[in-house]
Order: C-alpha cells, then structure tokens, then sequence
C-alpha cells in the first residue's frame, strides 16, 4: 500500500497511506494465533522455530543433568563412528579412541579420593 500510494501519491496523502498500511498490519496480526504472535513478538520466524530452539535447549539440559548422575549416551556420529558421551563431553569414539578428560571413567568406591 505504502508502494502504491508514493508511486501514485498524487491522489493518496502520507496519513492515508499510512493508516491503511497500519490497518493492513493489524488485520495480519489479527489473523496470527497466540502461539504465532507470541513467537514472533520473542523475535522468531515463527511458532514451529521457537518450538524447534525450546527442544534443542531442553536436550541440552537433560543431557547435562543425565551426566551428573553419571549416565552417558553411545550412538553412532558421522565423522567418528559410535561414540560414548557423557553430558555433551565425548569420552570415547570408535575412530579416535580415548578422549583427554578431567575425570576417570572408574567409579568411585566408598570413599576413596580422586588420585592425580
């Protein structure tokens, strides 16, 4: 609308064109759901986006908090082979063997202290 009315803009005013291009964004957020409106207001392209980031935080933090428990994971990755890792920290790979970590893969029996 704004468009037409400054390349026609003879017969079309700067407040016409700008209400009825306020008027047309009005209408479109008028058609939005809440989901939609309240993705976009938080700065994603849309609901399913935000939706997608929520999960892939969420893993995130599963993952660290399932590693504190001292539970890891081993699936297959691409570039590696199958790999075993504990909160996002790969311990082992199929390719690469072992990793360098700060902590041993031994558990802890009783209370014995960490020796280094």
């Amino acid at each position: 609308m704004r468009e037409y009315g400054r390349r026609f803009g003879k017969e079309y005013s700067d407040a016409y064109v700008e209400s009825e291009a306020m008027l047309a964004h009005r209408r479109r957020l008028g058609e939005l759901t809440y989901e939609e409106f309240t993705a976009l207001a938080d700065g994603y392209a849309n609901a399913e986006a935000r939706e997608r980031e929520h999960d892939l935080r969420m893993a995130k933090e599963l993952t660290h908090l399932i590693g504190q428990l001292s539970v890891g994971e081993l699936m297959p990755y691409e570039g590696s082979g199958w790999t075993l890792t504990r909160s996002g920290t790969r311990l082992w790979s199929e390719h690469q063997g072992v990793s360098k970590i700060p902590y041993r893969l031994r558990p802890r029996i009783g209370s014995e202290r960490s020796r280094r």
